[in-house]
């Protein structure tokens, strides 16, 4: 049984299992012809592939914005089509990268902040 919120005015349903959740704001959920919703695959009614839902899934959860996860398709799309390589293999392998980078770079950055800082102190 599905209770409303008194203020919605929606009296109660009563709905059988396989029937819950089959309808969306009213109107019933789109099903493509060759498949059947499946309670071990319920992916299936909106994506075409499990890793397009567990990519989707990642994706709302990292909270990327429209412009990121744009680039981040883009950026995975490249790599499928062949024009592009990725070579990362987990998360471990680009902390490291990361450190690499940081231990070059930090000298300079730090060089760089000890010359404004004195530059800034010199009277003219």
């Amino acid at each position: 049984m599905t209770e409303y919120h008194p203020s919605s005015k929606q009296p109660a349903t009563t709905e059988r299992f396989h029937e819950y959740g089959v309808k969306i704001s009213g109107s019933a959920v789109p099903q493509s012809p060759n498949v059947s919703p499946s309670v071990s695959e319920p992916w299936k009614l909106f994506f075409e592939t499990r890793q397009d839902f567990e990519f989707a899934e990642i994706l709302l959860e990292s909270r990327l914005d429209l412009k990121r996860g744009d680039a981040l398709i883009k950026l995975i799309k490249t790599c499928i089509e062949g024009t592009g390589t990725f070579t990362i293999s987990n998360f471990v392998q680009l902390q490291s990268n990361w450190k690499k980078a940081s231990e070059m770079l930090m000298p300079v950055c730090l060089d760089l902040l000890l010359s404004m800082a004195l530059f800034n102190h010199v009277k003219y």
